[in-house]
């Protein structure tokens, strides 16, 4: 397996905190969640966020409870969104689904990107899934998200199976 190495073009590796949006971070991130889906407004983006800070932590018994975590450049902007949650789907039992997830930076997407999907893999080890599903089209799909009927859908994304998360440095 080849060590891939993210980090700022300089060669610099920068480390990208992973943590779960907060009521000051709320309005900050609807910039960057809005300009990937457009339909949204503020008023149910800081809903969803809402409900996301109401979680005090994701149980396994509590399956449906959407999260958003924030990606932070060390300057405290931030860099990369994911909104997450746990469903059943047959046939890989427990997954995650992340129906967003953006690297929000022009220099280190990559870096951005592979911190984010660390952190999910952390959760989903966790919760025991059997992988990831991110979506590919947010916005096309946003106001759906939580229509079983699309849920069951194979084409709303890639599936990472579990064993994926080993190649991610």
């Amino acid at each position: 397996m080849r060590e891939r190495r993210f980090g700022h073009p300089s060669g610099m590796s920068i480390d990208y905190p992973i943590s779960l949006i907060d009521s000051e971070t709320t309005d900050q991130v609807y910039p960057i969640v809005s300009s990937i889906i457009p339909p949204l407004s503020i008023d149910e983006w800081r809903r969803v966020c809402q409900r996301s800070l109401a979680l005090e932590s994701l149980q396994a018994d509590d399956l449906t409870r959407e999260t958003v975590a924030i990606a932070r450049a060390p300057n405290s902007f931030v860099r990369g969104v994911s909104i997450y949650v746990m469903r059943r789907r047959s046939p890989y039992g427990a997954i995650l689904d992340v129906p967003v997830f953006f690297a929000a930076s022009a220099v280190d997407a990559e870096g951005v990107a592979a911190e984010m999907l660390n952190y999910l893999w952390a959760v989903g080890r966790r919760l025991d899934i059997s992988g990831l599903r991110i979506w590919s089209n947010p916005a096309k799909f946003w106001h759906l998200r939580h229509d079983p009927a699309l849920i069951k859908r194979d084409d709303l994304g890639v599936f990472l199976p579990r064993d994926a998360s080993e190649d991610i440095k």
